[in-house]
C-alpha cells in the first residue's frame, strides 16, 4: 500500500474561527501549487474525487451540487457567493438564506519556504518538504449556533481527510466514516455552550 493509499488518522482539527461570525476553521497542507489545489475545490470531476460532483454555470452565480458520500441525498442548488481565483470561494448550500442554508468559505494561499508568496511575509522555513510551494487551505462553515458544532465537525474532518488522501492521488475511499464519528464528536460538543 502507498502512502496515498493510506487512510490518514482520524483528528479533530476544527477550532471556532477568531473574529467574525461563529465559525468552525480548518487547515489543510499540501505539498502543491495553488493552482493544482484550487482546481481540487473547484473542478467537478476533481472535487468529485472526495467530496461531490456540479453542474451549470458557475457564471450564472448558481450550480446544482451533488454529495458522493451521503447516501441517497438529492442534489441541491447552490449559490456561489464569492469566487477569486485561486484565492477564495464563498458558496451558500442554498439559493435563498434560511435555517438550513450553509455558509462556507475556502481560502487558498501559497507559501514558498515558509513565505507566503502572496504577501512575502513568514519565516522562511516552511514545514514542507523541500523548497517547493505549499499550498495551505483554510475551510470555514458559519454556524447558526456554537452549539452545531457537534453536528457538522467530525463530517468537515472526514471530507478534508478525503481531500488529502485524493489530491495525493490515492482512493479516498479508505477514509472511513465510522471512524471520525462518533470517534471527534466530543471535541465539538465541548466547543458548544457549557450548562
Amino acid at each position: 500500500m502507498s502512502a496515498a493509499d493510506a487512510a490518514p488518522t482520524p483528528r479533530a482539527t476544527g477550532h471556532l474561527a477568531e473574529g467574525g461570525p461563529t465559525s468552525l476553521a480548518y487547515e489543510r497542507r499540501f505539498a502543491a501549487t495553488i493552482a493544482e489545489i484550487w482546481a481540487e475545490v473547484t473542478e467537478s470531476a476533481r472535487l468529485g474525487r472526495w467530496l461531490g460532483t456540479w453542474t451549470g454555470d458557475p457564471a450564472s452565480g448558481r450550480i446544482t451540487f451533488q454529495m458522493i458520500a451521503e447516501g441517497d441525498v438529492p442534489a441541491e442548488e447552490y449559490r456561489i457567493r464569492e469566487c477569486s481565483p485561486p484565492n477564495r470561494l464563498v458558496v451558500d448550500t442554498a439559493l435563498e438564506p434560511g435555517p438550513m442554508t450553509w455558509h462556507l468559505t475556502v481560502e487558498l494561499a501559497e507559501v514558498v519556504g515558509g513565505t507566503d508568496a502572496s504577501t512575502g511575509s513568514g519565516s522562511g522555513t516552511g514545514p514542507g518538504p523541500g523548497p517547493g510551494p505549499e499550498t495551505i487551505l483554510t475551510f470555514s462553515h458559519e454556524l447558526e449556533n456554537i452549539a452545531d458544532a457537534v453536528h457538522y465537525g467530525s463530517g468537515w474532518d472526514y471530507y478534508l481527510d478525503r481531500l488529502v488522501v485524493a489530491q495525493a492521488g490515492g482512493d479516498a475511499s479508505v477514509v472511513d466514516w465510522a471512524t471520525y464519528s462518533p470517534a471527534l464528536d466530543e471535541h465539538y460538543a465541548r466547543l458548544g455552550p457549557r450548562s
